[in-house]
């Protein structure tokens, strides 16, 4: 192993036995601090519900239009995937294709006013960011102490990624964890797993590359936990929007959101 990396793997194991309560309260004024300025950034710039995407005010534009607006409209029955439900419901564009379990998921969302909305979104976004922090620190074989959760909580609230996700309200962090989730409990908790896959299923893009992932792995339980959880919550999902309709009317409806998504200069 090279020196430097030996080192650098050396300091990171010193860094992880932090403990005590200066440590821990700094690093907590410090996450404050970081979720204080990008929750003033936000409401500088925030996205009102126009039925138009602006770059300029995007704060929360992703929670708005990819999550909250969606879940309202498909709590009614409507298909959000639709461009004309879009437009209804004041959406800067139709749902992406995401799966329906987003929403089922998220429907606690849809009975709020936006506000309200707005900002138990931005503090779940939060405690997911430090329960990330606090799910890397318990894979990588360390002791969670909370001063050093903190510390990495603050790097991630510093990065870009971190930043933006907290900023825009993408629900990045719902399919990270269930990705780190699925392939950590694999082996000794497959039903564990099973729900890390269902949480990554909210994007197929990533439940797709993770399942292969675990498919050669040999996980067999838990790519079967997480295929039954995943197919339940989304054909339930179909099974909802389709109760006015018909399911090959919902699916004609993926499509439609998909060629207007290509046809979106923002995205």
């Amino acid at each position: 192993m090279p020196g430097g990396l030996f080192q650098m793997m050396k300091s990171i194991e010193k860094v992880s036995e932090i403990k005590g309560l200066f440590p821990g309260i700094v690093f907590a004024l410090v996450l404050s601090t970081l979720i204080g300025l990008t929750a003033l950034r936000t409401a500088r710039h925030y996205a009102p519900v126009t039925g138009a995407f602006s770059w300029e005010l995007n704060g929360h534009s992703d929670f708005h239009n990819g999550l909250y607006l969606p879940t309202v409209a498909f709590r009614h029955g409507d298909n959000p995937y639709y461009p004309e439900t879009a437009s209804r419901y004041g959406m800067a564009r139709a749902a992406p294709l995401y799966s329906p379990s987003l929403f089922v998921l998220n429907l606690p969302f849809s009975w709020l006013t936006l506000p309200a909305a707005d900002w138990l979104y931005y503090g779940f976004n939060t405690s997911m960011l430090v329960g990330l922090a606090w799910l890397a620190v318990r894979m990588s074989g360390g002791r969670p102490q909370w001063p050093f959760v903190l510390a990495i909580s603050c790097l991630l609230a510093a990065s870009r990624p971190g930043h933006i996700t907290l900023f825009t309200g993408y629900f990045t962090l719902e399919p990270v964890i269930g990705t780190a989730l699925a392939l950590h409990f694999s082996r000794r908790r497959p039903w564990l797993a099973g729900v890390g896959i269902l949480l990554s299923s909210l994007k197929p893009t990533f439940a797709v590359s993770l399942v292969v992932l675990m498919i050669f792995r040999r996980d067999w339980v838990a790519c079967a936990w997480g295929i039954v959880l995943s197919e339940i919550f989304a054909i339930g999902g179909i099974l909802w929007m389709a109760s006015d309709s018909s399911i090959g009317v919902v699916v004609a409806g993926f499509g439609k959101g998909m060629e207007a998504m290509h046809d979106d200069p923002s995205e």
